[in-house]
């Protein structure tokens, strides 16, 4: 069966990237041969990459089933379902959280057979953010990073993800293994910060800005913001000094300047 013409047929097809053709003569294995693992797994590939993804849903549910132990099936099809959950998001929401419960138990089966797959991880930690488990998403993106530490998405977005989930200096740990000078990491660094900002948490932003602006002490929103930090721990001369080093760097337009300037002018005459 394995070796059948048709299935011969379907992985060249497949190799040479006709994957209309790959549908063709998998569906001509499937006539003599309903149930075959693989003439599904072909077939249900081939749909995949023309964007027929019900129906390769249906084809890749059926080798699944068929065969739970075929090498890739799991992940794959918790691929699929991903994609499937992204395209129906806007339509129905309840539909599309279901597609991505059933990728989270795909993509984990796949995980207990290849500890080691970056690309299931990666697949499985957005859909654990997709269902609102950051913790879990968290895991997985260590996980990640023990198998290839030089991912530099997968640092800054669990940076990202401690700060959200109110673990600043978690946050700070990864912060400090990435370039600041890369502009995602400079703005990820700064809504971080932000976040901060807004939640009172002075300490931590204080802790995170004077890295910032040891890292990249020509960017000024940094010293902005440390300076704010300072000021709210009443710390008032570190606040002039770093309010100061905005003004120094922002340019001349920054809708900032006024406000910071006349602050600035305000805590040196109190202090007088």
């Amino acid at each position: 069966e394995a070796d059948s013409p048709e299935l011969s047929r379907a992985a060249i097809s497949y190799r040479e990237g006709d994957f209309e053709k790959v549908v063709e003569e998998a569906d001509d294995a499937l006539e003599d041969h309903p149930d075959h693992p693989l003439a599904l797994y072909l077939k249900g590939v081939a749909l995949w990459r023309l964007g027929r993804l019900d129906a390769a849903l249906d084809a890749l549910r059926r080798s699944r089933d068929l065969d739970p132990e075929y090498p890739g099936i799991s992940g794959l099809l918790g691929t699929v379902l991903l994609e499937k959950a992204r395209q129906m998001s806007g339509e129905d929401s309840a539909a599309a959280r279901s597609l991505i419960e059933d990728a989270v138990g795909a993509l984990e089966r796949q995980l207990e057979r290849e500890p080691g797959d970056v690309a299931v991880m990666t697949n499985l930690a957005l859909a654990y953010e997709q269902l609102d488990r950051a913790d879990d998403a968290i895991g997985v993106l260590e996980r990640i990073l023990t198998v290839d530490p030089a991912q530099h998405a997968v640092r800054l977005r669990l940076a990202q993800l401690y700060t959200d989930t109110g673990k600043p200096e978690a946050a700070l740990e990864h912060f400090r293994r990435l370039d600041l000078r890369q502009e995602d990491v400079a703005l990820s660094l700064y809504n971080a910060a932000i976040e901060l900002y807004n939640s009172n948490e002075m300490d931590a932003l204080a802790n995170l800005m004077t890295w910032a602006t040891g890292a990249a002490p020509e960017q000024p929103l940094f010293h902005r913001l440390l300076g704010r930090a300072y000021l709210a721990q009443g710390k008032t001369d570190q606040a002039v000094a770093e309010l100061q080093k905005f003004l120094e760097l922002a340019p001349p337009d920054d809708p900032d300047r006024e406000t910071e300037a006349a602050l600035v002018e305000a805590l040196q005459q109190g202090s007088d």
